[in-house]
């Protein structure tokens, strides 16, 4: 139904396509449809950076102020798939200073029911050249629509306030074939 109403143009299907629209973030982001959704808060300045990127000419940069234990959740797009089907997700990370134990990660759920789908990437500090990040799930016969999301749990630390900046790019969801590999590289 989302799909049918969205007005904004949405990812090639297929079982080679990269179910995620704009992940390496080269379009403006609309915050709308099925698109990338960007929600400022205090605490975190989200941009798009044409000066640090992975791939093609931009990427989503995250600048974190220090002065808050953020629970992250602003940054989230809304991805059509198949029930009964096992998925590969890959993000590529970069960081700078990502202070505390809770670093930004990707989790993926199903949109309508978080008990039929949850996992996640392992959260990044520190400081660290551009990585991939994955993990690979299998939907429900339920799951229709899983909701893509950065996220920063609140840390249980003293020093808990997250600063420093995180660069993304490279954003995919892609089919895995019978044979355990995706149907086209990331």
């Amino acid at each position: 139904m989302l799909l049918e109403r969205s007005r904004i143009p949405t990812a090639p299907r297929g079982r080679d396509a990269n179910l995620v629209f704009n992940g390496s973030f080269e379009s403006e982001i609309l915050s709308g449809g099925l698109d990338w959704h960007v929600y400022p808060i205090q605490g975190v300045e989200v941009s798009l950076d044409r000066r640090t990127y992975f791939d093609g000419t931009r990427s989503l940069r995250l600048d974190f102020d220090g002065k808050e234990n953020l629970d992250y959740v602003q940054v989230f797009e809304f991805v059509p798939v198949e029930p009964n089907t096992d998925y590969l997700f890959v993000a590529y990370f970069r960081a700078q200073g990502l202070t505390t134990d809770s670093g930004p990660r990707f989790q993926i759920l199903d949109a309508h029911n978080r008990s039929r789908l949850w996992v996640e990437t392992p959260g990044v500090t520190g400081t660290r050249l551009w990585a991939p990040q994955q993990v690979e799930f299998r939907t429900g016969p339920e799951t229709r629509i899983v909701l893509v999301r950065l996220n920063r749990p609140p840390s249980h630390m003293f020093e808990n306030r997250i600063g420093g900046t995180l660069w993304v790019d490279r954003v995919s969801l892609r089919a895995m074939t019978a044979g355990g590999g995706t149907s086209h590289a990331p």
